[in-house]
């Protein structure tokens, strides 16, 4: 009597029967691509656009390396956004003493800054005595908002250059 042959439909390796299996599960996720990209997404495990803001002094080569107390100050600087988004800053104009024991706040503002924008803030400030050796400082505080509606942290970044001050009685 004849045996019967039994036939396998597929009859395949198993390194192909993995291979097989491997791709199903790529078409899968291949379809299901959006879903699991938000959720690597809000995990942080996918790369992200790198956020910032630069900040500098406009007219840099002309700072003041010396100046008289009292008088008024002019000061450029350009806040250039970077963030993605469309961002409010606040800014300090600060004026601190060489060994950082005397500070003092000169003036202030907001600006709105538009994503990928730049702009060039003008201000003025007058120049106290609290030093011989003085830092201006411009600095800027403003709301980095989370991924995924998650809370926002507050950025803090400054820039300063140092003059040399007289005082208004020592006559120049």
């Amino acid at each position: 009597m004849r045996r019967p042959v039994i036939r396998k439909p597929f009859n395949l390796p198993p390194y192909a029967v993995a291979i097989c299996c491997a791709a199903g599960l790529g078409a899968a996720v291949f379809t299901a691509q959006p879903v699991l990209a938000k959720q690597l997404n809000d995990w942080r495990l996918l790369p992200r656009p790198e956020r910032l803001t630069e900040l500098y002094f406009t007219d840099h080569d002309r700072l003041p390396a010396a100046a008289t107390a009292g008088t008024i100050q002019r000061l450029s600087f350009t806040v250039h956004n970077l963030e993605g988004r469309a961002t409010a800053y606040h800014y300090q104009l600060v004026v601190t003493s060489a060994d950082s024991h005397s500070r003092r706040q000169v003036g202030g503002g907001t600006l709105v800054v538009g994503a990928g924008q730049s702009l060039v803030a003008n201000d003025t400030l007058m120049l106290p005595w609290l030093d011989r050796r003085m830092a201006i400082m411009v600095e800027l505080d403003y709301q980095e908002s989370g991924p995924s509606g998650r809370a926002s942290t507050s950025q803090t970044q400054s820039i300063d250059y140092w003059v040399e001050v007289t005082h208004p009685r020592a006559g120049g």
